[in-house]
């Protein structure tokens, strides 16, 4: 299973300050400052002394490029975006413009527009290994797992790459099943960051695939200890307790992933399933019904709520549930809505 990142953790990267390059020569004194306080994050002073210069010079362009990033980095993408865009503009051939206008547009998911954005950055300076990031993250977004492949790779020969983005290279190769180059990288990203939840759920779905169950089944429950509420680390562990022949681990996992994300088809499926195996008919039903609920006319589902009532085999449309409320769901409401929607918490937001 497939494991992303979600909608509101793209915008959470979206206010991570970034450490790096910025033009600190041939400025205004103001900008200079405004500069300083952004390093550190101080945003609110840096933003009104950007006021300040472009109302004292509308054309000042580093002045629209620094307040065009502030605004992204408080949320007000848009607003950021028109700035940047008159940045690059005034200056085409500054390849730090287009990275920073890349990554802005990463963080709203405009993914095909941040791949040209920083292709225009790695074409005016090959060597802009952030650049190659942010092309790699824009590719991986467009479920281009083989071209974000070789923009990792050309980054990673340029400079040493985050635990961020190793991770992230690791999920692109082991969606192109390379999985042997996958742990390569989600190993050397879980030895930088040896606590993060995220990544060892990564490797541990990467060792599944490859058939290391003993060692996946320690990493999956690491991560969970860490972090239990994360639904395709609870989903792919339960599914890997029962590949092992630990079926009553295996449903107290299942069972957690349906309370994680009640909205998951997927989940309630495998559970219904499991526990109609067990006999375990009074709990198997409401399983098997809140997933035809969310599959209508799944001829498995089907299939499995008419055998557990008793009834002979008829068509979908016949059936008759009474499914009541749907529990509210708990936690962050922006969370993954099914099995593909994933739970790997990484940032993408290169931002120099």
């Amino acid at each position: 299973m497939m494991m992303t990142m979600n909608r509101k953790e793209r915008r959470a990267a979206a206010s991570q300050a970034r450490g790096g390059k910025v033009r600190t020569q041939g400025v205004s004194a103001k900008v200079a400052a405004a500069i300083e306080h952004a390093k550190v994050g101080a945003f609110e002073l840096a933003e009104p002394l950007l006021d300040q210069a472009l109302r004292a010079d509308d054309e000042d362009v580093e002045a629209k490029h620094q307040l065009g990033m502030v605004y992204v980095r408080t949320g007000r993408t848009e607003a950021g975006l028109k700035l940047l865009n008159e940045a690059v503009e005034a200056r085409p051939g500054e390849s730090l413009y287009w990275n920073n206008l890349a990554a802005a547009y990463l963080s709203v998911e405009r993914s095909a527009e941040a791949v040209e954005a920083a292709r225009k950055a790695a074409n005016i300076t090959p060597g802009y290994a952030m650049a190659w990031q942010n092309i790699a993250f824009g590719l991986r977004d467009l479920k281009d797992h083989a071209g974000a492949i070789d923009a990792f790779e050309r980054a990673a020969r340029l400079e040493s790459l985050s635990p961020e983005s190793l991770a992230s290279w690791a999920e692109s190769l082991s969606t192109e099943r390379r999985f042997a180059e996958a742990e390569v990288e989600a190993r050397k990203a879980l030895e930088a960051q040896p606590e993060d939840h995220a990544i060892l759920s990564l490797l541990g779905w990467i060792l599944v695939e490859q058939g290391n169950d003993r060692e996946a089944r320690d990493v999956f429950k690491r991560s969970l200890e860490k972090k239990p509420d994360q639904f395709l680390a609870a989903l792919n562990y339960g599914l890997l307790l029962l590949k092992v022949g630990d079926r009553e681990a295996a449903l107290r996992w299942l069972r957690r992933s349906t309370s994680i994300d009640p909205r998951s088809f997927a989940a309630w499926q495998v559970l219904a399933r499991e526990l109609a195996k067990d006999g375990l008919k009074d709990e198997a039903l409401p399983a098997a019904e809140r997933a035809l609920r969310l599959s209508p006319g799944d001829p498995g589902m089907t299939e499995l709520v008419a055998k557990l009532k008793g009834e002979t085999a008829i068509a979908p449309n016949q059936i008759v549930i009474d499914y009541g409320e749907v529990p509210a769901v708990t936690g962050e409401t922006e969370g993954p809505t099914s099995a593909e929607d994933g739970i790997i918490d990484l940032s993408i937001l290169k931002i120099e």
